[in-house]
């Protein structure tokens, strides 16, 4: 280093060093505040932060209108959400539908066509029935309207004939008649003119 840049360094210094200083406070709050939001994120979105409502809460609240709010998708046909009332957690099987699976044809996107029925809006579900995983077998309702029927109607999900039973006779043809609509149309899953039931699907690969 010469004469000169060795004074240059000498006038500089400071200025540098607070330059570096207001740096380094920068980045430290930068830091913090990243993992803060990191940490919400994570409680927000991790499902064991929440207390789960029972099976004989659920069983309690069979037919009941319960207003809750979007945790997470698990799949086309899966959800877990937070009651309003009292902030449990409930895994919600929706009624009367299939998705295919995630690891089949379409299954990504079955669940990105419910995201976008249930993210950041009002929801509702009424409990049917409680299965034997303990998950609530539920209708999800948005402003009144029938997110189950709607994933048939978008072919995002088939109509699960084998529950069919448990549904009036009116809702009974209403998603029979979405699903053939659907066909009909090839939208969705029906794109793929030998589309898998999820069912025939899951029997395959038991096992697996």
């Amino acid at each position: 280093m010469n004469r000169k840049d060795f004074i240059n360094k000498i006038n500089k210094g400071p200025r540098y060093r607070s330059q570096s200083r207001r740096i380094r406070s920068i980045m430290t709050v930068f830091i913090i505040t990243s993992v803060a939001i990191i940490q919400y994120i994570s409680y927000r979105f991790d499902d064991s932060s929440f207390s789960e409502s029972s099976t004989e809460e659920l069983r309690r609240n069979i037919k009941q209108d319960i207003r809750v709010s979007l945790i997470s998708v698990s799949d086309g046909d899966t959800i877990h959400v937070l009651r309003e009332d009292n902030n449990k957690s409930i895994k919600v099987r929706l009624h009367a539908i299939d998705a295919p699976e995630l690891k089949q044809n379409f299954g990504e996107h079955s669940k990105q066509c419910l995201e976008d029925e249930l993210e950041n809006k009002p929801l509702s579900i009424v409990i049917q029935a409680v299965d034997r995983y303990d998950r609530a077998v539920a209708d999800i309702k948005v402003a009144g309207e029938n997110i189950n029927l709607i994933m048939i109607e978008k072919g995002c999900a088939w109509f699960y004939t084998a529950f069919g039973n448990q549904l009036s006779s009116q809702n009974r043809n209403l998603y029979r008649e979405a699903q053939n609509r659907a066909k009909l149309i090839g939208i969705g899953l029906w794109e793929d003119a030998n589309a898998q039931a999820p069912w025939n699907y899951r029997r395959a690969n038991r096992g697996n």
